[in-house]
């Protein structure tokens, strides 16, 4: 089988399953969200983000790697 052939026959598979993970991931919200007036993450002001949104050391590391690297600043972050 060649190269074409093998791309071809994956994209299908790809799509299936990101969609699916997208509509997981939207149940997922729902759920947590279902008694507190938030639609979605989007929609999460920056207490409720440092309240629910604790991240480790690692993860405090690649933002503050963005951050610098992406020229960012905190505001652009917490979309405040």
């Amino acid at each position: 089988m060649d190269h074409k052939s093998i791309e071809r026959e994956s994209i299908p598979l790809l799509k299936y399953s990101t969609r699916n993970n997208g509509l997981l991931a939207r149940e997922r919200q729902r759920t947590r969200f279902e008694e507190t007036g938030i639609a979605s993450h989007a929609d999460m002001r920056p207490a409720q983000i440092r309240q629910d949104g604790v991240l480790d050391e690692e993860c405090q590391t690649l933002i503050k790697t963005a951050m610098r690297q992406l020229h960012l600043t905190a505001r652009a972050i917490t979309g405040c």
